[in-house]
C-alpha cells in the first residue's frame, strides 16, 4: 500500500517555470509486503498473523556480523520499493514503539529481504543477511507505557527492490510495536522509448542493458533521460551487432548495419585406419557459418567389409572431438583403431546415437521403468556364443539383458558409469530377440552403442603370471593354440600339483591354462573331446571358498602371493567360470603353497614355476610313488631330475 504527496505548491510552480525539468521530487509511503512476521524467543519457529496490528519484541544484537537474539522475539518485515519511479533518494522506516520498561531504546537491522519469505524465515537465512544496524531512540521514554514514534533513515543502501528489517529491543524490556511503515524520497522521472533501425531493412532481435559487458537488460520503455544504455542485434545469419546510445530529453533513434555471415559450403568427418580414410560422414551445414566455433559430432565405432573400428577419443565426451574453427569446406579426420574379434563376426551392430549429438539420443535403448523392455533387436540372435560390446551410461540401476526369457547379462556384468564395456564368451542357448530392461529403479540406464560379436570359440585370458584357471560351457579345442589346457592331480606323497595336458576339452571341465608370458586367444570350439583323467580341480559357483572341503578334503586357491601356485583356501570367491583346487593333502606350513609340475611329453623335462618349491627327501618314479630302493632309471629327488645308471 502506498501514499504519494507532492511539495509543496511553491515547488511545482518553480518546476513549471524551468520547463525543462525531466523529473519531479515526490515522496511515496509503503506499508509492509505480506504483513508482519515475528521469531519467536527461544527457537527458529515462525509466528506469522497477517491480521495483527501490533508486535512485542525484546533484546536482541549482533555477534560477528550475525543477528543473534538474547531473549527476543525480532519482528520482521520488508517492503516492496521494486516499483518506484525515478530515484530513490532516501528511505526512512517509522513505528509507534510503547516502552514496557524505563529509558528503553530500539535496535533496526537492514536485511537482504529477497533472501527469506515472511511465512518461512528461519534464522539460519536471517544470520547470513544481516547488513548493519542502527540504535535509535535511546532515551526517549522517561515514564513506563509511553509511546513514542521511532524513525530511522537510510540514505546509502537503497535499492529498487525488496527491503527488509529487523526490529528488536537493545535490552531485556519487552516493548509494544504498531503503525510500521517506509517512506520513500525520490523523482518522478520521464521515460523513454529508443527506436532501431538497420540499413538494409532487416528485423533483428534488439536487447538493451545497462552495462557496457551487456549483463543486465533493460525494457525499452523505461529508459531514462542523460543515461547511457548499450544494446546488442541478433539475426540468424549475421553477426552480432553491439552498439550503445545515449537518452537526450528525446525518445532515441538508433541505426546501424548488420554483415551477413558466410555460410559452410560442405562438412565431412573422415574416419582413417593406417593413414588410409575408410569412412567419410557429410554431415549437414545448416545453421553454420564460417568462422564459428564448433565440434562435429562422430560415430564411436565404424563397421566397414565386415571389420570393426572404434573412433579416436579425443576429450571427455565420447562423442565430440575438439572444437575448430569453420571454413567453408571443414573436414575434421577421426583415427581409428581396429577391434579384435578373434575370428568372429558382427551379428549385432546398433549406433543408437547416430553421431548425431551426444545428449540427444534416440534413446531407444533406454530403461525407465522396472520391466520395461526398453530396447529389442530388429532381428533374432543365433544360438551360439557371443561377445557383446556396450556404450552408454549405466547408472547401476538393475539393467540387464535378455534373449527371450533367459537374462544372458547381469546387472553387475555391465557395471554402472560412463562408459565402454565388453563381455565375452555370453551363451545364447536358443534363437530369440534381444532385450534390455530396467531394473528396480525408475532412474534411466541408456545404450547408445549395442554390438553382438558371435564367435568361433572361448576368448580366454592368461595374465603375465603365466597361469589361471578355466572352467568353458562349451568344449574347446587347445590343439594349436598358444595358450594350453591342463588337468591337475596332487601326488601326496611330494606334495606336488602334477599338470597333465588335455588338448580338446568337454564343456564344464575345470583346467589349468599355460602360457609363459600370458595372451588372449581365441579357443575354437571343439567336435568332439577328450577322456578326461583323474582331476583334483572343482568348478566355483560364483560363491567364498572355505579352507575346509569336508570329508578331510583341503581347498586350495591360485594365487601369487610369493609364487604361483595354489594356496589354503580362505573365504575367496570364485567365480563360476573358475576353479579351486580340492585334495587330501594337508599343507600344514602358514602361508605356504602348493606347485605345479608338467607331466606331458611335449614339456621339456619335470619343472617348477617361480619361487621356492615345497620338496621332499628321497626317490620317486615319474608317477610321484617314492623308491625305497632305486635301480637304473629316472627318478625325481628333491624335486630335480636324476638319471641312475
Amino acid at each position: 500500500m502506498r501514499k504519494t504527496t507532492f511539495f509543496k505548491t511553491l515547488l511545482v510552480a518553480a518546476c513549471l517555470c524551468l520547463g525543462s525539468m525531466s523529473a519531479w521530487a515526490t515522496e511515496t509511503v509503503l506499508s509492509p509486503t505480506g504483513g508482519v512476521t515475528t521469531v519467536n524467543t527461544g527457537s527458529s519457529d515462525v509466528a506469522y498473523d497477517a491480521l495483527a496490528t501490533s508486535w512485542v519484541v525484546n533484546q536482541g544484537g549482533v555477534s560477528g556480523g550475525n543477528i543473534g537474539r538474547y531473549v527476543g522475539p525480532y519482528c520482521l518485515v520488508k517492503f516492496d520499493a521494486s516499483d518506484i519511479a525515478g530515484t530513490i533518494t532516501e528511505a526512512t522506516i517509522s513505528f509507534d514503539c510503547t516502552a514496557g520498561a524505563y529509558n528503553n531504546n530500539m535496535l533496526v537491522y537492514l536485511l537482504g529481504a529477497a533472501d527469506w519469505d515472511a511465512t518461512t524465515v528461519v534464522w539460519s537465512t536471517l544470520s547470513s543477511s544481516a547488513k548493519s544496524a542502527t540504535n535509535i531512540g535511546s532515551g526517549t521514554w522517561s515514564t513506563k507505557n509511553a509511546t513514542a514514534n521511532i524513525a530511522y533513515t537510510i540514505t546509502g543502501s537503497v535499492t529498487k527492490s525488496l527491503m527488509g528489517f529487523a526490529i528488536c529491543g537493545n535490552n531485556a524490556r519487552e516493548q509494544t510495536i504498531s503503525n510500521i511503515k517506509l517512506t520513500i524520497n525520490h523523482t518522478t522521472a520521464s521515460v523513454y522509448t529508443a527506436t532501431f533501425t538497420e540499413t538494409n531493412s532487416l528485423n533483428p532481435t534488439v536487447t538493451i542493458y545497462t552495462d557496457a559487458s551487456r549483463t543486465e537488460t533493460i525494457t525499452n520503455g523505461s529508459l531514462l533521460d542523460e543515461t547511457k544504455y548499450y544494446y546488442r542485434a541478433v539475426l540468424e545469419g549475421y553477426q552480432n551487432y553491439d552498439g550503445d546510445f545515449t537518452v537526450a530529453g528525446t525518445n532515441p533513434s538508433v541505426n546501424f548495419t548488420m554483415t551477413a555471415k558466410t555460410p559452410v559450403t560442405s562438412m565431412k568427418v573422415n574416419y582413417t585406419y593406417g593413414g588410409s580414410t575408410i569412412d567419410t560422414d557429410n554431415q549437414s551445414v545448416t545453421g553454420l557459418y564460417v568462422g564459428d566455433s564448433y565440434t562435429a559430432p562422430f560415430h564411436m565405432y565404424i563397421v566397414k567389409d565386415g571389420v570393426l573400428y572404434q573412433t579416436e577419443k579425443e576429450t571427455s565426451n565420447p562423442h565430440y572431438g575438439k572444437a575448430v574453427t569453420l571454413e567453408a569446406n571443414t573436414a575434421f579426420d577421426k583415427s581409428l583403431t581396429q577391434v579384435n574379434l578373434y575370428g568372429g563376426t558382427i551379428a549385432l551392430f546398433e549406433d543408437l546415437n547416430g553421431g548425431t549429438s551426444d545428449n540427444a539420443f534416440e534413446r531407444a535403448s533406454y530403461c525407465s521403468s522396472y520391466g520395461n523392455m526398453a530396447y529389442t533387436s530388429p532381428e533374432n540372435l543365433a544360438v551360439g556364443t557371443y561377445t557383446f560390446i556396450f556404450r552408454g551410461y549405466n547408472r547401476g540401476r538393475g539393467s540387464s539383458v535378455k534373449v527371450g526369457e533367459k537374462t544372458i547379462i547381469n546387472a553387475s556384468d555391465i557395471g554402472s558409469g560412463w562408459g565402454d564395456k565388453t563381455l565375452y564368451n555370453v551363451n545364447i542357448p536358443t534363437a530369440d530377440k534381444l532385450t534390455f530392461v530396467a531394473g528396480a529403479s525408475s532412474t534411466i540406464d541408456y545404450y547408445d552403442i549395442i554390438i553382438a560379436i558371435k564367435q568361433t570359440g572361448d576368448i580366454v585370458t592368461v595374465s603375465n603370471a603365466g597361469y589361471a584357471t578355466y572352467v568353458s560351457a562349451n568344449n574347446l579345442d587347445f590343439t594349436s593354440t598358444s595358450i594350453k589346457a591342463y588337468t591337475a592331480k596332487v601326488n601326496i606323497s611330494t606334495g606336488k600339483i602334477v599338470l597333465s595336458k588335455i588338448n580338446k576339452v568337454p564343456a564344464g571341465t575345470p583346467v589349468i591354462l599355460y602360457k609363459d608370458d600370458g595372451a588372449t586367444e581365441n579357443i575354437p570350439f571343439a567336435a568332439f573331446t577328450d577322456a578326461v583323467g583323474e582331476n583334483d580341480l572343482q568348478v566355483g559357483e560364483g560363491a567364498a571358498v572355505a579352507t575346509d572341503g569336508g570329508d578331510g578334503k583341503y581347498n586350495y586357491i591360485l594365487n601369487n602371493v610369493s609364487g604361483i601356485g595354489f594356496y589354503k583356501a580362505a573365504g575367496q570367491t570364485v567365480a563360476k567360470d573358475r576353479a579351486y583346487l580340492q585334495t587330501t593333502y594337508n599343507f600344514a606350513e602358514p602361508g605356504a603353497r602348493l606347485v605345479m609340475v608338467f607331466a606331458d611329453e611335449e614339456t621339456t623335462g619335470i619343472q617348477t614355476v617361480q619361487g621356492s618349491e615345497f620338496t621332499v627327501n628321497g626317490y620317486f618314479d615319474l608317477q610321484g610313488r617314492q623308491v625305497a630302493q632305486p635301480t637304473k632309471g629316472l627318478y625325481i629327488v628333491n624335486g630335480k631330475k636324476v638319471v641312475i645308471k
